[in-house]
């Protein structure tokens, strides 16, 4: 007898990528390329939530784009390309894929109404 879909590991890796998205956007790999930092720092920084900040440092740990020792987050060999100081830098792609999020959050409403929302 079939099994339902394993929603979380077959159609949740949108988390994941809003994850990263959204760490490219406020500029957290290039901000720990200059130095580790802890998560208190980079908020102090960024002029943000600490608490928020620190999920999403962790989220990043797990992703093993970032290491995290004595409490400092750094990037790892994997999370030093999303650093605008990285000589191959894939900073420039995740800022153009950040812009197209909000038109692909648009796709259901434009299948509804038939014009593309801008």
């Amino acid at each position: 007898m079939p099994q339902p879909p394993d929603i979380f590991t077959e159609y949740a890796g949108w988390m994941k990528a809003r994850i990263i998205l959204s760490a490219a956007e406020l500029d957290f790999f290039t901000l720990l390329d200059e130095r580790p930092l802890t998560s208190e720092e980079l908020a102090q920084r960024l002029k943000a939530d600490a608490r928020a900040v620190t999920r999403i440092l962790d989220c990043l740990v797990i992703f093993e784009l970032l290491h995290k020792k004595n409490g400092h987050y750094a990037l790892t060999e994997q999370g030093a390309f999303f650093s605008s100081r990285h000589p191959e830098s894939v900073l420039p792609m995740l800022l153009h894929m950040n812009n197209m999020w909000d038109n692909w959050a648009q796709l259901t409403k434009t299948v509804r109404g038939g014009k593309i929302l801008a």
